[in-house]
């Protein structure tokens, strides 16, 4: 097969998607959109086999648990979801960023999620309680990436105008003794 060439086409949403990320295994993709839904895709069979809805605003990122059983999406509403991948159904819903959530991610762990905001902070979230565990702030411009170190021990975050902070969670906000409390 030639490089470059197209191999599939999805399609469903009705709107730009902002974000697409490939399961594990390679059979699956999710992707957000501005048409308020993800949609989950058989890449193989170019079926969408799950309609998340629930965003009031456009999704802006998306990306599976470490097991593949649950995803969060991000929206410019502010709010990030967490979903359960077989049934669609909302679990629960992050807040307390400001502004745009644009990016999220979670730990190798699955209990704990980053966001980063358009209001320019990061956040750890313990997604079984919906607890916000840390803001961390310092960035003087949107968050655009956020990213976990393997071990846990460290977050990483960009931001629109070329910064890139290394945020030490062992000094700063200790996850597990921070988990523990809650």
């Amino acid at each position: 097969m030639p490089a470059g060439r197209c191999i599939g086409l999805l399609e469903g949403h009705t709107e730009y998607v902002a974000s697409a990320e490939w399961s594990l295994d390679r059979s699956s993709l999710l992707s957000g959109s501005e048409d308020l839904t993800v949609r989950l895709w058989n890449f193989e069979s170019r079926q969408c086999l799950r309609v998340f809805e629930g965003h009031e605003s456009p999704v802006y990122c998306v990306t599976w648990s470490p097991d593949q059983s649950r995803l969060l999406s991000s929206s410019e509403d502010g709010s990030v979801r967490v979903w359960d991948v077989e049934t669609a159904q909302c679990l629960r819903v992050l807040e307390g960023h400001t502004s745009y959530v644009v990016t999220v991610a979670w730990a190798p762990d699955g209990r704990h999620a980053l966001t980063g905001s358009e209001d320019a902070t990061v956040r750890l979230w313990d997604v079984e309680t919906r607890q916000c565990l840390k803001v961390f702030e310092g960035h003087n411009a949107e968050i655009r990436c956020v990213h976990w170190s393997s071990d846990q021990q460290h977050a990483f975050s960009g931001d629109s105008k070329g910064g890139i902070r290394r945020w030490a969670l062992s000094d700063a906000a200790n996850l597990w003794s921070l988990a523990a409390n809650v």
